[in-house]
């Protein structure tokens, strides 16, 4: 009976055993299978690599293009360059703000400006800009006119020098944001340095904003929103960017973008 037992037994193991075997075939195969994945990844990650690098220099090139283009045509119009302004910061008061690795933290945000998709969404601006110049009436008001809106002007052209001022200015009030301190008209404000800029026969003005803007439009607040607190006369209603922008005397400008 007993040999009986371990005969009946015997197909059972040969069965658990060829069940093992199975099982650890499969496990070969599925680490097999898991170690090539990986290397896939791994070629895919590389391919990646590659790619954003590649992607980092064809950007470069785009951004060195906008530079060169500004620069040139600043020269034409007897302005300064973006390097000229570097330096010009540098020796000022404001210089303070570009030492050591702050001034790489510093050049990140010009070159976010010379991008090409910003650079072609500043010229976008200035269209927009010149539509409210040139028909503000297009522009239905809300609330109840207490006083005329300011009437319509002529358009402004782009200028090349004032480009890269914007540029430079632009970057300077967002690097010192991020340093902590107050943003603000810091190339304007500086006489050292905002005298490179106009001649004392000049009528100038800058519009600054930062966030986020509804339709990625800053007019909504510049031009829509202080226009009603100007012609309702709003107490503590802020109206500096809207007048500046309908400003007769304002014939050229140069707007940037930083992200």
């Amino acid at each position: 009976q007993a040999d009986k037992a371990v005969k009946e037994q015997e197909p059972k193991a040969e069965a658990e055993k060829g069940n093992v075997e199975k099982a650890q075939t499969q496990l070969a195969e599925a680490e097999k299978e898991l170690k090539e994945k990986a290397a896939e990844l791994e070629k895919i990650k590389k391919q990646r690599s590659e790619l954003e690098e590649e992607i980092k220099k064809l950007e470069q090139q785009n951004t060195n293009t906008v530079l060169s283009f500004l620069d040139k045509e600043a020269k034409k119009e007897k302005g300064k360059t973006l390097q000229e302004w570097i330096d010009i910061i540098k020796k000022s008061e404001l210089g303070k703000y570009l030492e050591g690795t702050k001034e790489q933290d510093f050049m990140k945000l010009i070159d976010e400006s010379l991008t090409e998709k910003n650079f072609l969404e500043s010229m976008e601006l200035i269209r927009k800009s010149n539509d409210y110049r040139a028909n503000p009436q297009a522009f239905p008001l809300k609330g109840t006119e207490k006083k005329k809106q300011l009437p319509d002007v002529d358009i402004v052209r782009v200028s090349a020098s004032l480009t890269i001022a914007s540029i430079v200015s632009n970057a300077l009030s967002s690097h010192i944001l991020n340093l902590g301190g107050n943003p603000g008209h810091h190339l304007l404000k500086n006489e050292e340095v905002s005298k490179n800029l106009f001649d004392t026969t000049s009528a100038y003005g800058e519009n600054l904003a930062w966030g986020n803007f509804q339709d990625n439009n800053p007019f909504n607040g510049w031009f829509i929103e202080e226009r009603e607190d100007y012609v309702t006369e709003k107490p503590g209603g802020q109206t500096g960017h809207y007048t500046n922008l309908m400003n007769k005397n304002f014939d050229i400008t140069g707007i940037s973008i930083t992200n």
